[in-house]
This record gives structure tokens, C-alpha cells and sequence, in this order.
């Protein structure tokens, strides 16, 4: 079961320009945080144990390596170690493989990334390890890494993205750069593949030959306790829940010219509900990567009961190593047409969001190229379903949604959403996942877990939609964590405090309630001031905060009764408290694209910029916000955010 949740949550009725309150009931409600139970509710995902695995069966040579610093020159295919290859005979084992992990025992080296491992199979199947990965200067010292597709980690790159990240003792998955490593005989040439997984299927017994060079002049090293292979069981594949489509659409502003429908504006979001790593590798034990249909996930698309359309997703896009979702992290797909007819019907939201160095481009780089960039990807129609295996298997569903005219049980669950046509106005819009409690619904209806959000809070093709923005997150990638990744969902490790202790909920400097008009706030603003807490056990360096409830306008009319608020930026301000002294809040600005006119709402986000890669929010620091909230029509509300941020890998 989860543990109990803190979560910002604001309920408070605002009175009139003229000072009167709603009713006595109302006018008494206090700004109070909500705490969700333990109980868990037909909204909310069952939280699974860990993943365990079965002990390993391990083979060791022991024999001391000797990494020789290259030559200058260096000649292309680097400088072969003093024991090349170190072989190991593997015997007694009977099956194929399912899951097989390298140790490199007592590593060390002056520049990591000089370093180049390549495994060869008793078949002959070879694939590298880890190539220009590892960090440079200053090094490492006599540690002990293992090389595992599942491992929690990439191996750290030497970019600018994981500057901070530690290459220590621990599990990594395997990572490379490019294509061009060359190894001398009498290693195999290339072509190489670049997973552990690569060897899944074949026959485990035999000698295992591991090639290990140094490719750059300057620094040598060392692995004083040789290496070791172990052979396991896969960990259980992700299964129904899993994994969630959290936000989609099928078609959206478009760019010039003025003419564009936006159909090719496309983009699919996943999310990791869980509290594991999971890698995309297809859920079949023994799937082979390496054979021609290769081994990932499907992600397809059905019009009536026919799949109409479908990619799949390879464990690895390049060769910088499988690809994984982190716990409670997402991967975006998104159409990207490299040639786009008409010119500029092209994806809109890469830049999301804007000011903070991370962006919403495809994970991974992920780019579909549509048959025709005028039409997209996918129909507007469509259902969408996400399989754990390159085929499309029912037992290996796991999420989809659709509309109302998908019948294939596969790509819908419950009622679909309308109309049945699909969205086809352009414009700023997506359906996104509701929150119940801070982490995403699923209760088996798409009608009831997802809500259409769009910029102008108008009625779309008969659905009234939510004021509010779409806001894409993709995932962080091999080569950089920081700089091209999306924060993750922190529900409870960044908790919510009032600003100050010593007032109430509903008092100053907790709560203003300022009547002068401002853009987007006809009747004044509501600030509503808190602070929120780095238990992460990391270093923060990007931080922003989700909107996930507001009552605003809906279809262009606000219910009666309701107040109709909006989100504004807010500045950086010094704050007296009751006992006199004071604190800084920090600006908050809402993040774009695509612009919000109307001010933001549901599924809009406040980035908090003062936090980056340089100047990171430490393991236990705190930090103070104002939500300055526009008020155009007054009424009872509830707000609720939540904290996403982004943390550097242990």
C-alpha cells in the first residue's frame, strides 16, 4: 500500500469585491492540507511489492587485468588490455538465456570513458558494454560495477546534462556512444549490438570471452579482481497499471501556415506507476532482439475493431543502452515530421517548458515520420493501447484508451471518450489523466479518468473542456539527465508546510486576498504562500509545481457557485513573518508553450527557475512559493498541486 500522503490542498471560499461572504458555512472554511489515507480506493492503483529476482549463477575469472593506456597515436581500434580476451567456461546450466549481468570487480582508471567492453558469446553474438561512458577525470578507484539491461541507472556520460553524477559502486544499465568502436584481434569486428539482452535465447554454456580496451592516450587502470558473469531469471514484466497513458492527442494548434489543421501536432505520453525502474524489453522470456522484428513494446492504434496503425519500441533506440522508464517518470512520444507537408504541420510543444533548460521533445528522441505529415500518425478516432511486447498480445496490455467508436476491447477501457469522431479542431488541447490524491486514476473508464484540457476553457467539437494547458513530460535519456528530461512526481518526498507556523491557514502571510484587478483576475487575486521541503535524499535541480485541481471555466461558463480562478506568475518577494523576521519567496512562472492567454488552469505548471543544475536545492533544504491566483469570478474553490522535481542519480 502507499503511505500516507501530504499533498497541497486549498479549500477556501473567496468573498466578493464587496467584503460579503457566501454563507455563514463557507465563510469560516480554513485552508487546510489534505492527507490521504492508506486505504486505497477504486481511483487509485493498487501499489505493487518490489520486484524481486532469484539468486544469480555466477562464473568468475579472477585473473588481474591490466588496462594499458593507448599510445599516442592511438590507433582506431584502441589498445587491447594484458589479458585479451579473459575468457570464462560456462557448464551445467540448462535452459536458454533470459537474463544475463557482467561485473567488472576492483575497476579502476584515470578517465573511465577511455575504457571499451565488448562481450562475445559462445555462439559468437558480441555486443558492447560500455564505450565513452563512465565519466573522464577524475576517475575511479579499485570499484565494483554491474552491467544489467534492468539496472536502476545508465552508466554516467562525461555531457554536460549528468555533471555531478557519481561513477561508483553499483548496478548500471550498459551504455555506448556511436557506432565507429573498433577492437584489434582477436576480438569479432564489428557490427555490434549494444544490450545485455542481445544474448537472450541461446545456449548459456560454453566460454564467454570478454575484450576489454583503452581507446584515448593520457591514463591507464586496472581491474584487480577480474570479472564475473551470473545468468537469472528476468524480473516479472510490468503488468495492467504499470504503465498508464497519463496525457494524449491526435492532433493539436499546428504551425504555419495560417492553414494547418495541426493533425500532425501529435503526442503520447506514458508514466511509470510504480516504484521501480522498468526497462522496455519485451515481457516474453527469451525474446530476441537481435533477430529481425527485434524485441520492444507496441504502441498501436485502432479505428472500429482494426488496428490500424502501430510502432514498436526497440530496448534501445541507439546505442547508448536499453532504455528504461524511472520510477514514477515518464517516456513521450511525439510526430515530428522531418519533411512536413504542408509546411510547418509539425509538433508544437518541443520547447515545453520553456526557461528552465528542459524540454518535451520526444524521449530519447523519439520521431515518427507519418506516411503523410498533412494527416499524422494516428487517426483522430483512434484507440490506443500499450503492449510489453512487439506484438499485440491481450495478455501483455498494458494501458489503453480510446473513443467512443473504438470497439476492439484492446484499445478501450470502459466508456470511451466523445465525441466519437475524435477532436478534430486545432488548437492547444490534450485529454490528460486525472489525479485522485496526487497520483494518477485508474478506475478502468476512460470517460471517468480523463478530461479534456484546452487553453480557451471552450467547448470542442461538443465536449466542454477545461481551462488549462497540455504539458507534455518526457523522461531522462542515456546521455542526459538534466538538460533534455522531464521532473519526476514527487507526492510525498517534496511536502507542503504553511509559509508560516505561527498564522493561520486562511491569515496573512499565508493567505492574501488582494482586491485591486489585474489581467485575468477581474475582481483582484488570492495569494496563497507555502513551503515546500527537499526529502528526496537528492539534490533538486529543476523544480515546478503541477496544477491538478482549480475550479475555472469549463466550455466557456463557470457552474454557479464556483469560483473561476486563473494562474499568474508570481515574483520573487521578501516575506515578514509573525515573529518579525523573514524569508524569500521565490518567483514562480507558468510555463510555456503554449502560451495561456486566459491565464493558467488545470494541467498548467509553475516552474520555480532560481533552481538549476548550478544552484540545486540541497537533501533538506526548503524553499518558499506564492500561487498567485487571478479571481474572475468569486465562489468556493479547492487547489490542489503537485511538486515534480528532478533530481541527479546517485
Amino acid at each position: 500500500m502507499r503511505p500516507s500522503l501530504v499533498i497541497s490542498a486549498f479549500s477556501l471560499v473567496l468573498v466578493s469585491s464587496t467584503g460579503a461572504a457566501r454563507s455563514p458555512q463557507e465563510a469560516v472554511a480554513e485552508v487546510i492540507p489534505v492527507v490521504q489515507s492508506k486505504r486505497t480506493t477504486a481511483a487509485e492503483p493498487v501499489q505493487r511489492p518490489p520486484r524481486f529476482r532469484g539468486g544469480p549463477t555466477s562464473f568468475t575469472n579472477n585473473t588481474a587485468i591490466t588496462i594499458t593506456d593507448c599510445p599516442n597515436p592511438c590507433p582506431a581500434s584502441g589498445q587491447a588490455a594484458s589479458l585479451y580476451p579473459s575468457p570464462i567456461a560456462v557448464s551445467g546450466l540448462t535452459g536458454v538465456v533470459e537474463n544475463v549481468s557482467v561485473t567488472i570487480n576492483g575497476y579502476s582508471h584515470a578517465f573511465p570513458a577511455d575504457t571499451d567492453f565488448l562481450l562475445v558469446s559462445p555462439s559468437g553474438r558480441k555486443s558492447v558494454l560500455m564505450s565513452d561512458f563512465g565519466a573522464g577525470s577524475p576517475g575511479v578507484s579499485n570499484i565494483n560495477i554491474t552491467m544489467d539491461d534492468y539496472g536502476p541507472r545508465p552508466i554516467p556520460s562525461t555531457v554536460t546534462g549528468n555533471t555531478g553524477v557519481p561513477f561508483v559502486t553499483g548496478t548500471y544499465r550498459p551504455a555506448n556512444s556511436g557506432t565507429t568502436d573498433q577492437f584489434p584481434a582477436p576480438a569479432p569486428a564489428a557490427p555490434y549490438t549494444y544490450t545485455l539482452s542481445a544474448f537472450n535465447g541461446e545456449d548459456p554454456n560454453g566460454t564467454w570471452n570478454l575484450y576489454v580496451i583503452d581507446d584515448a592516450n593520457l591514463d591507464g587502470g586496472s581491474i584487480s579482481g577480474g570479472w564475473t558473469i551470473s545468468f537469472d531469471n528476468r524480473p516479472t514484466p510490468p503488468a495492467a497499471g504499470d504503465i498508464l497513458i497519463t496525457e494524449f492527442r491526435t492532433r493539436g494548434a499546428g504551425t504555419t501556415p495560417p492553414a494547418s489543421d495541426g493533425s500532425a501536432d501529435e503526442f503520447i505520453e506514458i508514466y511509470n506507476n510504480t516504484d521501480q525502474s522498468i526497462t522496455i524489453i519485451d515481457a516474453i522470456p527469451g525474446a530476441d532482439p537481435t533477430s529481425p522484428t527485434g524485441a520492444g513494446w507496441r504502441f498501436a492504434g485502432a479505428q472500429g475493431a482494426t488496428e490500424t496503425t502501430f510502432l514498436v519500441l526497440p530496448q534501445t533506440l541507439s546505442t547508448a543502452g536499453p532504455l528504461a522508464l524511472p520510477p514514477r517518470g515518464h517516456f513521450l512520444i511525439s510526430t515530428q515530421p522531418t519533411t512536413p507537408s504542408p509546411a510547418g504541420n509539425t509538433y508544437s510543444l518541443a520547447t515545453y517548458p520553456t526557461g528552465t533548460g528542459i524540454t518535451a521533445s520526444g524521449s530519447a528522441n523519439v520521431s515518427l515520420n507519418p506516411a503523410s505529415a498533412a494527416v499524422g500518425f494516428f487517426p483522430d478516432d483512434v484507440g490506443l493501447a500499450v503492449f510489453s511486447t512487439a506484438n499485440a498480445l491481450t495478455a501483455n496490455r498494458l494501458d489503453s484508451v480510446g473513443y467512443s467508436s473504438v470497439t476492439n476491447a484492446d484499445y478501450k477501457e470502459g466508456t470511451g471518450l466523445g465525441p466519437a469522431a475524435g477532436i478534430t479542431t486545432a488548437g492547444q488541447h490534450s485529454w490528460v489523466r486525472r489525479l485522485a490524491g496526487g497520483v494518477p486514476q485508474d478506475t478502468g473508464n476512460n470517460l471517468a479518468d480523463f478530461v479534456l484540457v484546452d487553453t480557451t476553457g471552450g467547448t470542442l467539437d461538443g465536449v466542454a473542456a477545461v481551462l488549462g494547458a497540455p504539458g507534455p513530460e518526457r523522461g531522462p535519456t542515456m546521455t542526459a539527465y538534466t538538460t533534455t528530461s522531464a521532473p519526476l512526481d514527487r507526492f510525498t518526498t517534496i511536502p507542503a508546510e504553511l509559509l508560516d507556523p505561527g498564522a493561520t491557514s486562511i491569515s496573512a502571510p499565508n493567505l492574501v486576498r488582494d482586491m485591486t484587478p489585474v489581467t485575468n483576475g477581474a475582481l483582484g487575486t488570492v495569494k496563497i504562500r507555502r513551503k515546500f521541503t527537499n526529502n528526496t535524499g537528492l539534490p533538486i535541480v529543476a523544480l515546478r509545481y503541477r496544477v491538478y485541481k482549480i475550479p475555472t471555466r469549463t466550455g466557456g461558463t463557470v457552474p454557479a457557485g464556483q469560483a473561476d480562478l486563473r494562474v499568474l506568475n508570481s515574483p520573487t518577494q521578501t516575506i515578514t513573518l509573525t515573529d518579525t523576521t523573514t524569508v524569500t519567496a521565490q518567483a514562480l512562472t507558468l510555463q510555456t508553450p503554449a502560451a495561456q492567454a486566459l491565464g493558467g488552469g488545470l494541467n498548467s505548471s509553475l516552474a520555480e527557475g532560481v533552481i538549476t543544475t548550478t544552484a540545486p536545492l540541497a537533501n533538506g533544504a526548503s524553499t518558499y512559493v506564492e500561487f498567485n491566483l487571478g479571481v474572475e469570478t468569486d465562489g468556493a474553490y479547492r487547489f490542489h498541486v503537485v511538486a515534480e522535481g528532478l533530481t541527479v542519480p546517485p
